[in-house]
């Protein structure tokens, strides 16, 4: 559910981000890119829904450690976000960057001594790498040779490479040789689907269930939701 829910907007998942900040376009208007193929995600998810989940009520217990929530932190932070979305639709990234750091310097600092800055130090980092990687003369002459610089064959690439290194490293990798940015997005997005690694959702997902045999049970589910998720978005765009 998370893996076809964070694929319509661009904020919705980082490759979401990285991909409308590469491409251009309008907020809108990559989502109605993403439209379609979130539209057959989510078709197969309530379906999946439907005849794989229990039907028990759902319980919910408040959690005794939960923080006291701040209403004025909460409108602050809302607004902030608001700005900042503005700010990149209309590609004013320094501009959105200054307004936020400074709104929370000024009114609320501790909310920046509390960011865990060595995590986005780490993606950071990682977006750097993975550019370098696919620079390497010997991974710039495999990608050239496989032809995956748009259609059907850029598709399928973003999903059998979101299957080994996920598919924020996978959209860092491609982005340079994949010309079809709705082939790239949609394959990402679905290549999120199949393997454990193909998202960090689900090995956040699979930690947070504790259930005996999780991996295993993991991949009875997903893997066939991979393979009709792909095939049923490969027509659409066929």
């Amino acid at each position: 559910a998370v893996n076809a829910g964070s694929a319509l907007t661009p904020i919705g998942n980082p490759q979401n981000l990285y991909l409308w900040h590469r491409s251009g376009e309008s907020f809108l208007g990559f989502m109605g890119m993403m439209a379609p193929t979130v539209a057959v995600m989510l078709f197969w998810l309530f379906a999946a829904v439907r005849f794989l989940v229990p039907r028990v009520e759902i319980q919910l217990k408040p959690a005794s450690d939960a923080a006291p929530v701040q209403p004025r932190l909460l409108a602050l932070s809302a607004l902030l976000f608001i700005a900042f979305v503005i700010a990149l639709d209309q590609g004013w990234l320094a501009a959105g960057l200054g307004l936020v750091s400074g709104a929370f310097l000024l009114m609320r600092p501790r909310v920046l001594l509390g960011i865990d800055w060595a995590l986005l130090a780490i993606i950071a980092l990682m977006f750097v790498d993975l550019r370098q990687l696919a620079e390497l003369p010997i991974v710039a002459a495999l990608l050239q040779q496989w032809q995956i610089g748009e259609g059907w064959r850029a598709y399928l690439a973003a999903i059998g490479v979101s299957q080994f290194i996920s598919n924020v490293p996978a959209t860092i990798l491609l982005d340079r040789y994949v010309h079809d940015l709705p082939a790239l997005a949609a394959g990402v997005s679905i290549g999120g689907f199949g393997c454990v690694l193909g998202s960090l959702a689900n090995l956040i997902a699979l930690r947070l269930a504790k259930v005996p045999h999780g991996l295993r049970e993991f991949h009875r589910i997903s893997i066939p939701f991979l393979l009709v998720c792909a095939a049923s978005a490969l027509l659409l765009r066929l």
